[in-house]
């Protein structure tokens, strides 16, 4: 695409001062797109300690970021009220929009179709989360209902980051046409690097902690299953921006101490530096929409121990062991192939199935998807 567009973005999950890493894969997407388009992003955010609307606007280079705070409002009515005049706030500083770019349908999914129709310029969605699984969305309420319905009534081009989850949303709206726009990871940080031959076997895992999905408790059980076993030439590293304490003190009664060490919160090149120093990276996820871990591992040449989530989903063996979920004997085998020398992989290959994933790759994907969306 040779014309430069200005793109405004949306997304009901983006890092604030309080939750720093929230959607930071949505931020990814749009410092991507700032490379070839002028960007705005406006994000609404409600708060308790404000009394009255507060703007702030910065802008780096092609990238500007408008952010309105307001007053959260004691009830639904008057939080849809303070809302809708925020987001009036915002606008009206903004000129020239040629696509709007939701990401995140639920809970702020009805901004996006509120600047549809303010600007009258198509309205592009990427979806990530993971409330379309088959039993989050047996559950859904009325108001969410509503968004999602008219959200997708409103979209000129549905994006899901992965197959995966591109399956999942069909369940509930079988005829909605959807597009694959991958999440993207930094290439540039994310890089091959040769492997040591260490006695030790080292795994990492990196996520939220969040147990209803991350199972990190499956992981800590499968290293007790192996230590049972009498194996010890292994060791594990947890890392996370979130609080860890509870699962050391699990670590710590199954007397893991000397094989399972955690840190955190790490910086993208520390996370990338200690991916390339590890023999697997291990999810015991229960739900992935997409998993970036995954990917990141791939590009540092490290193979992948998961279960069938997100881009693991259809996962071949030449990039890793597919395991069953909450099975942690499954976990602790795949585990022992590796101490026991029984898998190899080619580092090339890994690196190669990180390359859809690659800045490049993705923005050729976007570029492509906001040509159709003006056709």
């Amino acid at each position: 695409m040779d014309k430069k567009l200005h793109i405004l973005f949306l997304s009901s999950w983006y890092p604030t001062e309080s939750k720093p890493f929230l959607g930071n894969f949505v931020k990814r997407h749009i410092e991507l797109v700032s490379k070839n388009h002028f960007v705005t992003v406006l994000d609404l955010q409600s708060d308790t300690l404000v009394s009255s609307i507060q703007i702030t606007q910065t802008s780096i280079e092609n990238l500007t970021e408008i952010i309105v705070k307001y007053p959260k409002g004691l009830n639904p009515v008057k939080q849809w009220f303070n809302a809708k005049k925020a987001f009036k706030t915002g606008v009206e500083s903004i000129q020239n929009v040629d696509i709007i770019h939701g990401n995140v349908i639920l809970s702020k999914g009805l901004q996006f179709v509120w600047a549809k129709k303010y600007f009258q310029k198509p309205l592009v969605v990427t979806e990530h989360a993971s409330y379309f699984s088959k039993q989050k969305s047996q559950s859904w309420n009325w108001r969410e209902k509503l968004i999602l319905k008219s959200v997708i009534k409103n979209t000129t081009v549905f994006t899901a980051v992965s197959t995966f989850l591109k399956t999942e949303i069909q369940q509930s709206f079988t005829d909605l046409k959807i597009e694959i726009l991958p999440n993207v990871i930094d290439d540039s940080i994310f890089t091959l690097k040769e492997k040591s031959q260490n006695s030790t076997i080292k795994f990492i895992h990196v996520s939220t902690l969040d147990e209803r999905y991350k199972n990190v408790s499956g992981i800590i059980e499968a290293c007790s299953i192996l230590k049972k076993q009498g194996k010890s030439n292994f060791e594990l590293e947890i890392i996370s921006d979130e609080n860890f304490e509870a699962l050391q003190k699990k670590a710590s009664k199954l007397s893991l101490e000397n094989i399972i060490a955690f840190s955190g919160p790490l910086q993208p090149t520390e996370i990338a530096e200690k991916m390339q120093l590890s023999d697997a990276l291990i999810l015991f996820s229960n739900y992935e929409t997409f998993s970036c871990v995954i990917a990141e591992s791939w590009a540092t040449g490290t193979p992948v121990i998961s279960t069938n989530v997100g881009i693991a989903n259809h996962m071949t063996d030449n990039l890793g062991i597919q395991v069953s979920k909450n099975d942690t004997a499954s976990l602790a085998s795949a585990m022992t192939q590796f101490l026991d020398k029984k898998v190899t992989f080619n580092s090339r290959e890994l690196k190669n199935a990180s390359l859809e994933y690659s800045s490049s790759q993705v923005l050729k994907s976007i570029e492509e998807i906001y040509s159709l969306a003006q056709n």
